[in-house]
Formats: structure tokens, sequence, C-alpha cells
């Protein structure tokens, strides 16, 4: 991250990247093209946020237009460009009784928009999901409106921190949580509003219905994200319960109201967040801590907290990884991502700090791909490894609190790991403008094909039954080829869509963001 202020986020940088690889916009058209087919509904929604937000209604049909054919395909398009422009929004009135809310977090000099490449898979794999359920309850000549193990998906881009993400990662935190905090009270009250209209229908068994909150943050915002989940709001509560005399009937009534939905954290996802900061060498070419002082310091506090300029609790990336209060509610999640740049294609974030790995002996298991899906992993997708879980006593038994006054990347990433953790290495040198390690590759492949059928199969088959590695071990393999291939592969990877040169740039990620918003939106 720190090169970065050689290399900035701007549009006037290398505009000769633009150009794509034949083949690779091949792979990328089919999904381009089925996205732009997408018919996302447009329905009323007079809520601040919830008006910034893309959101699927599973069983609204009173929509007449949300069928797309040949002959208005182009009228579609337009459509769905318009309305993921201005934010598409659903009503509440014939939601089914959950909410699936998965919140955007964009990084450093970053906006709304960064994030838009996964937002718009996760609205497509939304809506194929959709299709699917309405197809099977076709089928078994049922009404679409009597399933209720569909969520209502709402995707939504933080804005708090646009322009604002100089100020530290406290103070994004703190924006980020309130905001999250806002949208799931937004979501709350609607959903009350709507139970409490249909009483007569139902018995109030749901409550409202749940909220499953998943949240992915982009480099700096998944320490955003990290931070806010100690201000996140997790309590179960009636707030329409108000001070007064207990025998005020209107307070009764209150009281006999539903209590309210409870909010179940679902996923937590970061893409090239820097984990381990970027002090202590853990910048694309290590330097010496007499010049991380400096480079901390322009980049204001962000920066200072970043190179971990400050000791014990405001070394936030510290304090982030030893507290409890930071550990407990990231530990809750149903399961928590990390994706990480391998083979040295990301200047802001190396594989260390994105993986959170240090030369230690953490076990990480390869997760093996069944062939029903393999076809669904795109070629960016090196290895999928897991760490497993610990529980919160044993966990705390190994390690409190740092040995020494500032903890080391071994101490930080440890304790890391013992959250449970799946990482996924993203390998894009095949996407890059310039690449000397394709020459290397190729002249490899063509010596092994010289080489006898036997050897070449001895070694395939030992590198298959590799199914454990340390992380030192994973270092060794991964953490390689710096300054081989030009390193964009912090913004190649997310789809990075923050203006229209970066969104073009950045568009052999979608496969990946298609498939990081697959695993989410079929994990319920």
């Amino acid at each position: 991250m720190v090169l970065a202020l050689l290399l900035p986020n701007s549009s006037s940088i290398l505009p000769w990247m633009m150009s794509t690889n034949p083949a690779a916009t091949t792979i990328k058209a089919s999904a381009l093209a089925q996205r732009a087919g997408l018919h996302m509904k447009r329905c009323a929604s007079n809520g601040r946020l919830l008006s910034q937000s893309l959101c699927v209604n599973p069983f609204d049909d009173t929509d007449n237009n949300t069928t797309t054919n040949n002959d208005n395909s182009e009228t579609n398009h337009n459509n769905n460009k318009q309305q993921q422009e201005q934010g598409a929004t659903t009503t509440l009135q014939n939601a089914p009784s959950d909410v699936h809310l998965i919140v955007l977090i964009h990084g450093w000099l970053g906006n709304p928009k960064e994030m838009d490449g996964l937002k718009e898979s996760l609205m497509e794999q939304s809506q194929i999901q959709l299709d699917k359920e309405k197809e099977n309850a076709d089928n078994k000549k049922k009404s679409s409106s009597s399933s209720s193990s569909s969520s209502r998906v709402v995707v939504h881009s933080v804005r708090c921190n646009d322009g604002k993400t100089s100020d530290g990662i406290v103070a994004g935190g703190k924006r980020v949580a309130a905001e999250i905090n806002e949208m799931i009270q937004e979501i709350r009250d609607r959903s009350t509003s709507t139970t409490n209209v249909n009483d007569d229908n139902n018995n109030n068994n749901n409550n409202g219905g749940n909220i499953r909150l998943s949240i992915a943050g982009n480099s700096l915002g998944g320490l955003y994200g990290r931070y806010a989940l100690s201000e996140i709001d997790w309590t179960t509560k009636d707030t329409n319960n108000n001070d007064g005399d207990d025998d005020d009937p209107q307070q009764q009534q209150q009281e006999q109201a539903p209590a309210q939905s409870q909010l179940i954290p679902h996923y937590f996802v970061t893409t090239a967040t820097p984990h381990l900061g970027c002090g202590f060498q853990q910048t694309y070419l290590p330097l010496p801590r007499f010049i991380e002082h400096p480079l901390g310091n322009i980049m204001l506090r962000t920066g200072q907290d970043l190179f971990r300029l400050f000791s014990g609790k405001d070394d936030i990336i510290q304090e982030m990884a030893f507290s409890p209060t930071f550990l407990n509610p990231l530990r809750k999640f149903h399961k928590r991502m990390a994706y990480a740049n391998a083979h040295g294609t990301d200047l802001q974030v190396p594989l260390p700090s994105a993986a959170f790995w240090a030369p230690t002996d953490s076990v990480h298991t390869v997760v093996e791909h069944d062939a029903e899906h393999a076809f669904i992993v795109p070629r960016g997708v090196a290895l999928t490894l897991t760490t497993p879980k610990q529980e919160e006593e044993e966990s705390n038994s190994i390690i409190t609190e740092p040995k020494q006054v500032v903890a080391t990347s071994e101490e930080i990433s440890k304790r890391l790991d013992q959250l449970g953790w799946t990482k996924v290495l993203i390998d894009v040198r095949h996407e890059m403008p310039i690449n000397l390690n394709t020459a290397v590759d190729n002249e490899s492949a063509s010596t092994s094909s010289t080489s006898s059928t036997s050897s070449t199969e001895d070694a395939n088959e030992q590198k298959q039954q590799k199914q454990q590695w340390t992380a030192k071990e994973l270092l060794e393999q991964f953490d390689t080829g710096r300054l081989k291939s030009l390193p964009i592969g912090h913004m190649v990877m997310v789809a990075n869509s923050k203006n229209e040169f970066y969104r073009n740039m950045c568009k052999p990620g979608i496969p990946i963001m298609d498939y990081l918003a697959r695993e989410i939106i079929n994990s319920i």
C-alpha cells in the first residue's frame, strides 16, 4: 500500500494498459453480456439508505416488466445501467421474511463505485438463484409466494468514507459502523411496519424476519470492517418501547409488539486487505524502519496506522488482532474469507499482509473442489486453503496478549489464524500487460515436456498429495515473482470500478468476483 504513493490511483496512469489480451476479453464478454441482460426490479422506497442500495425481492411479481427477451434486450440493458447508477430498490410488501444484507466497503482513496464489480456479480447471482427457485416452485405446482426459504438480498456500498480515508482506521471504522447500524434499523423498521400491516394474516412467528449480515471490505475497507464489528448493534430489542406509565394502553400495546429481528453474522470477506499493516517490512519492496516513518506521516493518520507508528492500544493493527472487543464479533461470523494476490502481482498489499502469513508453522489445509463444481472455479483462483477454528477459550489460552509492547507479524498472524479462515490465493499474472513470469513459465513447461512421462507424473502426484502447508511453506511457494510483472493485481482482482478507466482496465477480475458472489449468495 506504501508505494501507491508512487503509483497513485488516478486515471492518468498507464493509459496503454487498457488493452487486454483477446482470450481474456472473450472469457469476460459472456459474463458482461449476461450481466447486461440482468433485469433488476424497480420498486418504491423512500428510505435514504435503502434508496442507495441494490435489492432483490424474490417474490414481488407486481412489476410487469421483469422478463427479458430478445426484442427488448437493448431497452432492458439501458434500464439496467440507469438502475445501477441510481440504485434500484425494492418494496417489503411481498418480500420473504428474511433479509440478507451485504455491505461493501471501499478502500483508501476509493469511492462507493469501487466495488461495483462485486455488487453487479452479487445481483446477477441473486437473480439466477431467484429464477431457479421460481422454476422449482412452478415444477412443484406451488405458488412462489409460499416459499419461505429465500432471503431478500440487499447490497449496499457504504458512502460515509467517500473522500475521508486519510483520518485513520478508527475514524473510518466508526463511520462504517454507524452507516451499517442505520441500514439495519431501516430494514427492521420497514419489516416491522409490513408485519404490523399483515398481522391479521399471520401469527407473527417470524417477528419480521431475521437479517443476515455479510461484509466485504476491499484493501483498507477490510480493516474498516474489522473495526466496525466492535460498534455494530448486535442486540435484539424492541425500539417501540418508550418510557412512561405502565398503565398507558399505548405502551402496553407496544410491549406486546413482536421483538426485533435477529442480526446474524454470515460472511466476512476481505480482498487484498493489509491485515499485518505496512510497517516492519510488509511493503512490496522491504523498507528500513527510518523510511517507513516519513512515509506513514505523509499518508496522515491512516498511514500512521498502517505503518504502525504507534504502540500499545494506539497500534490499531495490533489491537484488533488481540482485543476480544474486535475478535469476538469476528469469530461469530459463519465464515471468514481473505482473498490475496500471489506471485508479486500486488503493489499496494503484498501477499504476506493480505493473507496474514509469517514464517510460522500455522497449518493450512487445501480445499478440494469436487468434480461437480470444479468448472465454476475461474482461472485466476490458484489455491484455496483453510485454517482450523479454535474455540474461544482455547484461543485465549494460547495467545492472550503480545509478548512485547510491539507485537510481531508472527504473533498477529497466529492470532488471526485461530479464528478459522478460508484464504483464496489469486494469480492474475496472465492478465498483466508486462509479465516476465510468462516467459519463465513457458520455458519451464517446454523443458518439462521433454522429460520422461514418469517423472512428470511423479511430480504432479507429489504436488496433489500436498494437502497441508505451513504458513512458512506457503510464503516460499507463492510469495515470489516481485518485479517480474506490472503489479496491478490490487485493482484487477476486485474488478475495481471507481471510474471508467479502472472499470475497463480491471475487467479481468470479473470472473473472480463472480466466483465470490456465487459463494456468498448460494450459502443460504
